[in-house]
């Protein structure tokens, strides 16, 4: 599995440049332990600025299959990459709009496009989402805001399953 330059951990990693999480799987089964079954996944595409308070939710989409799930995903992923990180010549604006710049190590266009060119790993995430496991893809990286300055912004993908036959949780009021 190819490394692309970046660390890949089990957490989405606040301590260096851009970065995505990989999710590992033990074992593939068709339910979860405890009777209960996957009904679906839902999946999200959210940005999250916490030096400016915000938090942006971009898009959601049911999966009925681990692998449909995935395609949204990725097609998610190179959404972002694209707007994130323009190709020079790609896209609709003309040839001479964009400049290639140097390279930074703040990439999460380029964080974006090698997941989603990352066929193997997006089989194991996509069995870790069989098996009943939450999967995400995340990057980081520098903008400006106006009446902030410059801020960190997260990027994050993510599927998870909905469970079927899973105990419901009471709300306790308050009183």
């Amino acid at each position: 599995m190819p490394h692309h330059g970046h660390r890949f951990a089990g957490r989405s990693g606040n301590d260096g440049p851009a970065e995505f999480t990989r999710t590992g799987v033990n074992s593939v089964t068709e339910s979860v332990t405890g009777g209960t079954r996957v009904d679906g996944f839902w999946c999200e595409t959210v940005v999250r600025c916490p030096d400016a308070g915000g938090e942006w939710y971009l898009g959601g989409q049911w999966a009925a299959t681990p692998a449909e799930a995935l395609r949204w995903l990725r097609s998610q992923a190179l959404r972002l990459a694209d707007a994130l990180d323009p190709r020079p010549g790609a896209g609709p604006l003309p040839a001479g709009a964009l400049a290639a710049v140097a390279s930074s190590p703040w990439s999460p266009g380029r964080v974006f496009r090698d997941w989603a060119d990352d066929t193997a790993f997006l089989r194991v995430q996509q069995a870790a989402l069989a098996a009943g496991r939450p999967v995400s893809a995340n990057a980081r990286g520098p903008d400006r805001i106006r009446g902030v300055g410059a801020v960190d912004v997260l990027y994050s993908l993510s599927a998870r399953p909905v469970l079927r036959g899973a105990p419901a949780r009471r709300l306790l009021r308050v009183t």
